[in-house]
């Protein structure tokens, strides 16, 4: 029931501020862009607070001890499409996040279609040529340059249906770096898994713990080509081995 009552709220949210986002697209970008992060920042709290409170959903944010840099990419395994605002949620007050996501959320759903499309994520359409999508990554990065904001990647491609880390594609993540070589922030992310199908966020009854972790910082702005695959899978090892442990109980 809790769940239920959780997704009403947070589309009768996305139906009551696709108006105003609608709107902001027909104003300057100097005024745009902060007004859309405004209503992004309102829906995460309407959505994070009634998954607290009506789901049961504890988040346990984790940032150690890691001194972030100014900007960076930020690669993360993959559970759930929930990854996606949970991720920018934890990020909110550090840095603006855009990310890697597939052509159909581009269109058709309120608010965040529209707000995908004026805040610049790349869009891939994952059936098209490798090629497009390549362009589409550099185009997403230079962007991410001139505004300031960090690029999310999510390597495995497709998300995880039980959680375990799957393989890390790099020719997205490389393409990204060969036009923003930025330093490179690993996080962990376990509990998403839980809520991959519309009859699993329905029928879930027990207390989710969703975890989000900063497991390490790859390479700083220098990383060589050569070494983006070997930097890639020691971030993929130190990810899979903290969900190890959490589900192990440590």
């Amino acid at each position: 029931m809790g769940t239920l009552l959780v997704l009403l709220i947070v589309i009768f949210a996305c139906l009551a501020f696709e108006l105003p986002v609608y709107f902001l697209r027909f104003m300057p970008k100097k005024c745009r862009l902060p007004g859309i992060d405004t209503l992004v920042n309102r829906i995460l709290a309407i959505f994070i607070n009634s998954a607290r409170a009506y789901m049961h959903v504890d988040f346990l944010h984790d940032k150690g001890d890691f001194s972030l840099p100014e900007r960076f990419i930020i690669v993360s395994n993959h559970q759930s499409l929930l990854d996606i605002p949970v991720l920018m949620d934890f990020f909110k007050g550090i840095c603006k996040v855009r990310f890697v996501s597939k052509r159909e959320l581009g269109s058709g759903i309120p608010f965040i279609s529209t707000v995908l499309r004026l805040q610049e994520h790349a869009l891939i359409d994952r059936k098209g040529r490798m090629s497009s999508s390549m362009r589409t990554l550099a185009t997403f990065a230079e962007v991410c340059g001139k505004r300031g904001t960090c690029p999310l990647i999510f390597p495995e491609g497709t998300r995880s249906k039980d959680g375990k880390v799957r393989t890390f594609h790099s020719a997205g993540f490389r393409r990204i770096l060969d036009v923003q070589p930025l330093p490179v922030v690993f996080v962990a992310i376990e509990g998403g898994w839980k809520f991959t199908s519309l009859k699993k966020l329905v029928l879930s009854l027990e207390r989710v713990v969703y975890r989000i972790k900063i497991v390490g910082i790859g390479a700083d702005a220098g990383l060589n080509k050569n070494t983006v695959n070997e930097v890639l899978e020691r971030g993929r090892k130190k990810i899979e081995e903290t969900i190890t442990d959490w589900r192990a109980g440590y």
